[in-house]
């Protein structure tokens, strides 16, 4: 029996949902999942992925651990202890782009295992086989599934071409919040941006936009203008080495 196909073999398609603000992330799980049968939706906060485990069932749920508003190990509380929702009932799992995050934390708050970001479908379904297959209520919840991996391997025009497209909006995006949020003195909404485009930078593979971003998030959060100012400059530079960079695949 192979572990990676095992959930496959259950008589209905299953139903996943993925606590996930980013579009563009959004954009490569449905692209990852498109060939499967089952079905896949997006929650976009803590409080959305609440609302909609309320109303609708599903198999599983892969939570995001930097959701706004209610993060992710909050929300999973909240559907452990205030809805009764069990481990084994929901498997929640835990997504984070954080590396050596704390993992105890995770599996204290009530989720099941923990993924990488980003990720590839294979390790994806290894999971789904752990906790959705024919022999996954004989697994405990004290060794969570590791998986790490990249999303840099897709050859596909069609998705490359839609990844730049997004890059630019969240470009764009990012470089008006920005410059609005810095002249208000909003470090907060400043550092959360960057939080965000953060994750985009990941996903798309440029680890010294991510660097940057990551620079700028923290000082933002301790308030430090001028190096904060210094950080976004850095960025706004490597986001047009970034751009040009990506119009080769075009």
């Amino acid at each position: 029996m192979s572990i990676s196909n095992e959930y496959l073999f259950q008589e209905q398609p299953i139903s996943i949902l993925f606590t996930e603000d980013n579009e563009l992330n959004q954009f490569l799980i449905s692209k990852l999942l498109s060939s499967f049968k089952d079905k896949v939706e997006f929650a976009e906060s803590g409080y959305d992925a609440i609302e909609k485990i309320r109303k609708n069932h599903y198999d599983i749920v892969f939570m995001d651990i930097n959701l706004p508003k209610l993060n992710g190990i909050k929300a999973t509380q909240m559907l452990r202890n205030d809805y009764n929702l069990s481990g084994n009932q929901l498997p929640i799992i835990a997504m984070t782009a954080v590396e050596n995050s704390n993992i105890q934390a995770f599996l204290d708050a009530g989720m099941n295992g923990y993924i990488n970001k980003p990720f590839e479908v294979a390790e994806l379904k290894e999971i789904l086989a752990k906790h959705l297959g024919n022999d996954s209520k004989a697994i405990t919840t004290n060794h969570p599934v590791i998986a790490s991996f990249t999303f840099g391997n897709i050859t596909n025009k069609d998705v490359l071409a839609k990844m730049i497209s997004l890059f630019k909006k969240h470009k764009k995006e990012f470089f008006e919040q920005v410059t609005f949020y810095m002249g208000q003195s909003n470090f907060e909404a400043v550092s959360n941006t960057a939080h965000k485009m953060k994750s985009t930078a990941d996903v798309i593979g440029i680890p010294e936009l991510k660097d940057a971003l990551h620079k700028l998030e923290n000082y933002a959060k301790e308030q430090d203008r001028e190096q904060m100012e210094k950080a976004y400059k850095k960025a706004q530079e490597l986001f047009i080495v970034s751009e040009k960079a990506l119009e080769q695949f075009n």
